[in-house]
């Protein structure tokens, strides 16, 4: 958005993007109480490995080497 720098539309956006990640976990809890099956036990392993592992190793990985980390908010919160 004009006016704002990306550093400001980080720090405002990521407030609501952290607790989406975890709906889909307690969706998938709420489903196992519901209604138990191994399909769902899969799937939420496999969302949790992939958003809660994977994502942030191989996104820690490419802040390593980025040529703007110096300038970037989400490295800055760390």
């Amino acid at each position: 958005r004009p006016g704002r720098g990306f550093a400001e539309q980080f720090r405002r956006n990521v407030v609501v993007m952290y607790p989406v990640w975890f709906l889909p976990p307690l969706a998938a809890l709420w489903r196992l109480l519901v209604d138990p099956g191994w399909q769902v036990v899969v799937l939420l392993g496999l969302f949790c490995l992939g958003g809660f592992v994977v994502l942030p190793y191989a996104s820690h990985r490419l802040c390593r080497t980025c040529a703007n980390a110096a300038r970037c908010p989400r490295v800055e919160v760390r």
